[in-house]
This record gives structure tokens, C-alpha cells and sequence, in this order.
């Protein structure tokens, strides 16, 4: 009929792909550069991005410069010497590393160039042996964790980020730091211990609840929330989590969605006046069999989250990897808004199912931008290898935009969800594609061409074929990563993972590479495995406290037509032919393309 036929050409069609208005940042001076973090066997080095406006990858700018030219390298030094981990804090002020002989080191990125010395004498006392550390949603504290001594029964601790005092300590045998976490406003902490989880003011520790939950043994609060500037925040504060308790003697495991302070479950309590109140039932749950572990990612709006439920083995033995299960939780149900609901998120018919029919989970994400228009959409990566990437509903699960097949395992969205990375990482070839999901098509390629015979380049061509859009690098990929401005992307090769080949390579939004001798930072010296880490600094916090973001959303940069002669048909074809001879020969001798 002509309404199952509108139906159906409404599926495959993306939903709620348009955004509200840039949200106004500082409108007295421009924002700030973004800078990257790299850390290697020697040191720890902040550099600021160089200028990428430029659409063209083969684009001989004037404003190059050599690796000799780069002033310290091209960036400040910020710790000289060995470290372990590196931590940096939101909104971009600080970061801290771990010296392996002092501590705890804290590092000021907003610091002017060469006004201060590496940092070099320990922030945090006594953390020389700490092993894992991590901040809280707004920077405000950091939590470290170490092995358990008898002299240091407390070695879970929280400390002021801004004084290096420590607030609070608790025992913790694994070697996590998840058993405690902050709500993303930084009001109130759940600490996980044996079959609980306790509920207490962020700045004095008094205790304000606790979760009663049987053989929990993992739970997740999201650390973002946002919410459209045409709707109204609730007066009360209310903040939902997700539990997980695994299966014991023959029980299942079970996820519960909660919410405090009136729905985490008809055991668990608020202490309100140094009383306890009784709380209402869970907002939703589900409890299944085939599951180890959860790995939970919430919406922007902290409103609903996916669950990704996951066992080590498979026991139909269709998968090395063991199996995978993915559950869309919602806070509120469409039918009924006082509850959530669960289902099972659909996935599309075209992935690859194994001979029993099972479709495995590769990734998933949510769109990260909560100023959306309509319901927040997520990514999925499905099915065998090559594996099918797909848009979801946000409410109902249902695929609603097909990305196509290929060898992929990750999905990266800039930080307005405007664009999307699909990439094969780590035991793939490091293949790319770049979406505009807006448009709901690969983004064109603008490649201004080389002169012929010397002077100035005056004519471009636009790539514009899917396949002639894949990027590949050209080494294995380790770390990857959006900038916050959502108009750089970086992918690295990093040790212990991989001990040839280390570095750094930069890409713009349209899949575009920057060209090494732009870059502030000089890759050689990285070779062969000197480099540990990559990593982009947080945006600053906007000045206006209803903002979200620091950085305005910007759509696609124009063709450079006003610079160049775009060449079209067969002129274009062969000047395409010869520029993919040329890199397929760098590539083969060894050079960089």
C-alpha cells in the first residue's frame, strides 16, 4: 500500500539529524587553539594544532615548516623524564602524571610558553607507588589507587585537585577505580562494596543513602548531562545508575536501571535528617544468563543508556571472542512515563549472523550531542567480519541509516555528533571512512593538485566516489580520537602495542591528511617505539553556565574555489589516476603519503 510504502522509505532514512543553533561561546575573542598531549619514554609534551582550514591533503602551504624550524620541538615540555600514566582533567587547566621516583606530578597547561620549568616534585604525597588515577566529571578531585599494605589499608584515595589534599580513603583489593564514582555534577559519590553501594556528599562525606543490591559486582553513572534548551530541568536533582550483579549458583545476572532518590530499589534507602526514607522499586531491569560482564554507555542526556552484555567464552563455540548482547535502557517508557523499560536493541537484517543465527556486537556509541532536535540517535557495529555499521533510534532501537559493510570495529563521533568516523583499528589494516551524518553520506574530498612544473598550484579536484574515499593509514593504529572542536581527527601508533612505527598522524574531517611537515611535533623523534601515549586536551568549560559546548558547531568548509580551478570529467580522472600512482609508489618505497 502507499502507506507501508512511505513507512518503509521513511526506515531508511536518518531521524532527527538536525541540531539546534550553535549555542554562542565567547563572543570578545576567539576560542582557543586545540592542543595534543603526547607522552613518551623521555618526556611529556603539550603542542597546539596548527591552522587545517586548508581542504586540501596535497596542498604545498606556505606556512610549512621543517622539523629544525619547530621552536622546543614544536611544543612545552611539560615533564622530563619517565613516567607511567597520564591524566588530564576536564576543562583543560591541568594535567597530572606519574613519576615513577616522586608521585604524583601536576602539570598547568595553561601555563605561557617556557615560563615555567617540567614539573618535577610530587602534587600528591606518598603516591610514588600509586598505579591507576583518575579525575572526577568537573576536575574537582582525583581518585588513585595502589596496592594494599598494612601500612596503607586505605588505598583507594580521593584528593583535592586543586589543594592536593586528601579528602577521603577506602579499601579497595581489585585494581579498579570504578567502585567509586560522581555524579556529573559533582554533588553526591557511590561507593560499590560487598552487596551495596553507598551514597554520600561529595564535599563532606556524609552519608546521604545506600543501594542494596545482591552480589553487585559493577556499576556506571554517566559523567555528561545536557539537556535541550527547550526543556525545563526537574527542581528536584535526580541522577540515574545502572547496577549490575552477576549470575551465582545457577541464578541469572541482572542489570537494573535506577534512580535517585526514589527509585533504587525497594531495599535501598535515602537519609534524609539522619533518617532513613525506604525507596521505590528500579526503573527497569533485565536478567539474563549468557553474562560475565556489562559495559554500560549513557545518552548525552543521561536519560537512557546501552548495555552491552558480554560472556568471555561462547558456548555454542561460534566465536573465539565469546558472545555479545546489546539492551537499550530507558528512564521513562513512551506508554508509561513514571517507569522505564528495556529491550533488546534490533539490529538490522543485512548484518552477518554465524551458522546458529547469531549476530555478534562489535561497538557501539551514542550520538554525544544532547542539543539534538528529537530523540538522541546511536551507532551500532554488527555482525561478522565485514561488519555492517548502522544508526539507531534512540527510543525505539530501530535501525534507521545503514553505513555500509566493511572490516570495522570502531565508531568515533565528533563531539557535536556531526560527524562520524568508521574505523578498523588495532588487528585491522587501519581502513577509515568519514561520514557526515547531517547529510547522511561519506564527506567529498577537496585535493588541491601539485604544480606541474614548479610555482604555485592553481587547480583542485573533488573526490567524490565511495570507495575512492576509504583512508588508510599507512601504520597499525593504537590510539584514535576527535579533536574538541570536531574538525581534526588523530590516530597513533603507540608502545608497549606496537614497537616500529611509532607516531602521530593528523586528519581533518574529511578525511584529508595533514602533512607531517605542518605538524608541530617531528614523528622521527618518536621512532621506533619512543612514544606511550596521544591524547587531545578537554575544551575549556563555556563562560555561559547554560552552554554545553565551548567550541560552535561548523558544517562542512566550502570547496577553495575562489583560490583554485576545480577540474572535472576526464581531466579529473587522470589527475586522480596519477596522484594514487604516486602514493601507492611513497608507500611502497617507505615514504610517507
Amino acid at each position: 500500500t502507499k502507506r507501508s510504502a512511505r513507512e518503509s522509505e521513511r526506515k531508511i532514512r536518518p531521524v532527527s539529524l538536525s541540531t539546534a543553533p550553535a549555542e554562542p561561546t565567547n563572543m570578545s575573542a576567539p576560542p582557543a587553539p586545540c592542543r595534543l598531549l603526547l607522552r613518551s619514554k623521555g618526556s611529556v609534551e603539550l603542542f597546539t594544532l596548527p591552522d587545517t582550514s586548508s581542504s586540501s591533503s596535497s596542498s604545498p602551504d606556505a606556512g610549512a615548516t621543517t622539523a629544525s624550524a619547530r621552536p622546543n620541538g614544536g611544543g612545552t615540555v611539560l615533564h622530563s623524564g619517565r613516567s607511567t600514566f597520564h591524566v588530564l582533567c576536564p576543562g583543560g587547566k591541568r594535567a597530572f602524571v606519574h613519576d615513577p621516583a616522586a608521585g604524583v606530578v601536576r602539570c598547568d597547561l595553561d601555563a605561557p610558553a617556557g615560563g615555567t620549568a617540567p614539573a618535577t616534585t610530587a602534587f600528591l604525597p606518598g603516591t610514588a607507588a600509586v598505579q591507576l588515577c583518575r579525575p572526577s566529571p568537573r576536575g574537582t578531585y582525583l581518585v588513585t589507587w595502589e596496592r594494599p599494605s598494612p601500612s596503607l589499608p586505605e588505598n583507594l584515595r580521593v584528593w583535592s585537585a586543586e589543594t592536593g589534599a586528601m579528602v577521603k580513603g577506602f579499601s579497595c583489593k581489585k585494581a579498579t577505580l570504578r567502585t567509586l564514582q560522581w555524579t556529573h555534577d559533582e554533588s553526591l559519590v557511590f561507593h560499590m562494596v560487598t552487596n551495596e553501594i553507598h551514597i554520600y556528599d561529595a564535599r563532606t562525606f556524609d552519608r546521604r543513602g545506600r543501594v542494596r543490591c545482591q552480589s553487585v559486582t559493577s556499576f556506571s553513572l554517566p559523567e555528561r548531562k545536557g539537556l535541550p534548551s527547550n526543556v525545563i530541568p526537574p527542581k528536584e536533582a535526580r541522577y540515574t545508575l545502572t547496577t549490575f550483579a552477576a549470575g551465582v549458583k545457577g541464578k541469572p545476572a541482572r542489570i537494573d536501571m535506577l534512580r535517585y532518590p526514589d527509585r533504587m530499589g525497594r531495599e535501598s534507602s535515602t537519609t534524609v535528617d539522619k533518617v532513613n526514607v525506604p525507596s521505590g522499586p528500579s526503573l527497569a531491569c533485565k536478567t539474563l544468563f549468557n553474562a560475565e560482564e556489562v559495559n554500560v554507555k549513557w545518552s548525552p542526556r543521561a536519560d537512557a543508556c546501552l548495555a552491552l552484555a558480554s560472556t568471555a567464552v561462547d558456548a555454542t563455540g561460534e566465536s573465539y571472542y565469546g558472545s555479545s548482547h546489546l539492551f537499550l535502557f530507558l528512564e521513562s517508557d513512551r506508554k508509561n512515563p513514571t517507569a522505564g523499560s528495556v529491550i533488546q536493541v534490533p539490529l538490522p537484517a543485512e548484518s552477518t549472523k554465524t551458522e546458529k543465527g547469531i549476530v555478534p556486537i562489535v561497538e557501539c556509541q551514542w550520538i554525544p550531542n544532547p542539543m539534538i532536535t528529537g530523540v538522541v540517535p546511536f551507532g551500532v557495529i554488527s555482525g561478522r567480519m565485514p561488519a555492517l555499521a548502522s544508526l539507531h533510534h534512540g527510543q525505539t532501537g530501530e535501525p534507521t541509516f545503514l553505513l555500509g559493510r566493511a572490516h570495522r570495529n570502531t565508531m568515533d563521533v565528533s563531539p557535536h555528533g556531526r560527524f562520524v568516523v568508521c574505523g578498523g583499528y588495532g588487528n585491522l589494516a587501519g581502513g577509515m571512512d568519514f561520514w557526515d551524518r547531517n547529510k547522511g553520506k561519506k564527506i567529498p574530498r577537496h585535493v588541491v593538485l601539485p604544480p606541474g612544473g614548479g610555482g604555485e598550484a592553481t587547480s583542485y579536484v573533488t573526490i567524490k566516489d565511495a570507495s575512492d574515499l576509504t583512508v588508510t593509514s599507512s601504520n597499525p593504529v593504537v590510539g584514535h580520537q576527535w579533536s574538541p572542536d570536531g574538525r581534526t581527527y588523530v590516530v597513533s601508533t603507540t608502545s608497549p602495542r606496537m614497537n616500529v612505527d611509532n607516531g602521530v598522524a593528523l586528519y581533518r574531517y574529511d578525511g584529508s591528511k595533514v602533512d607531517e611537515s605542518r605538524l608541530p611535533w617531528d614523528n622521527d623523534k618518536y621512532r621506533p617505539d619512543r612514544l606511550l601515549a596521544a591524547e587531545f586536551v578537554p575544551a575549556p568549560f563555556p563562560e555561559d553556565d547554560g552552554a554545553y559546548y565551548y567550541y560552535d558547531d561548523r558544517p562542512q568548509s566550502p570547496a577553495p574555489r575562489s583560490r583554485y580551478t576545480e577540474l572535472k570529467g576526464k581531466d579529473a580522472d587522470d589527475a586522480l589516476a596519477r596522484l594514487q600512482a604516486a602514493d601507492a609508489a611513497a608507500a611502497k618505497a617507505g615514504g610517507k603519503a
